[in-house]
């Protein structure tokens, strides 16, 4: 069930971005039409390691594998996860697509701690850490839509204000808001290594972002 769960959250986030890029002015249209493919293609890969994850530990309990070639994809899964969230940080995005591309890195990063999680359970039999993969796993699913949210509103630009408060899940927002600010200040420093007014900008607009996600 919580495979099929994130596999269709999965599905749905790939048709969402997929079919909502697209810009008007040529040079920006063709540089968001370069970004939306690759966001859309980084979590279409998600999902599909996702699906691949499921069905090892389905296939182990119908006995079609081994404990040992279980052992060996999960390690696999887990480092090939792992190295896309540097596909995030390797994304040019529009800077009204910032925050979005923020939480839905986040979303893969609870991904990877839930599925850590869910290795240790099946090795382990640890109820502790099965509990905590199913938490983790909650706070990716929810950061996945908010992250989704905030892309269909910068594609609409429908930026939040303060007329019309952003208004997530309250439980943990406040620091989930937080880490995806401090993501788009650490995307901010590598993309103007030489500081300047430039690099104040940016961080002046994830400052601006955080402010505007705080419930």
């Amino acid at each position: 069930m919580r495979g099929l769960r994130y596999v269709y959250a999965a599905a749905a986030a790939v048709a969402v971005i997929a079919a909502t890029y697209g810009y008007s002015a040529e040079v920006t249209r063709q540089r968001g039409e370069q970004f939306g493919t690759e966001l859309a293609a980084i979590q279409e890969d998600v999902g599909r390691m996702q699906d691949a994850f499921y069905s090892a530990g389905a296939m182990r309990e119908e006995g079609d594998i081994t404990a040992e070639e279980l052992d060996t994809v999960y390690d696999g899964h887990v480092e090939a996860l792992g190295a896309v969230l540097a596909r995030y940080d390797a994304l040019d995005p529009p800077d009204q697509f910032r925050g979005a591309v923020a939480l839905l890195k986040e979303s893969t990063a609870a991904q990877l701690e839930s599925d850590k999680g869910y290795i240790e359970w099946s090795r382990t039999g640890d109820q502790a850490a099965r509990a905590r993969s199913d938490a983790l796993l909650q706070e990716s699913l929810e950061y996945e839509l908010l992250g989704l949210a905030e892309f269909a509103a910068a594609k609409a630009g429908a930026s939040r204000d303060a007329d019309a408060p952003f208004t997530p899940p309250p439980p943990g927002i406040s620091e989930r808001a937080a880490r995806a600010a401090q993501s788009m200040r650490d995307a901010c420093a590598a993309d103007h290594p030489g500081g300047g007014a430039g690099l104040e900008e940016c961080v002046a607009a994830a400052d601006e972002w955080l402010g505007r996600h705080l419930p």
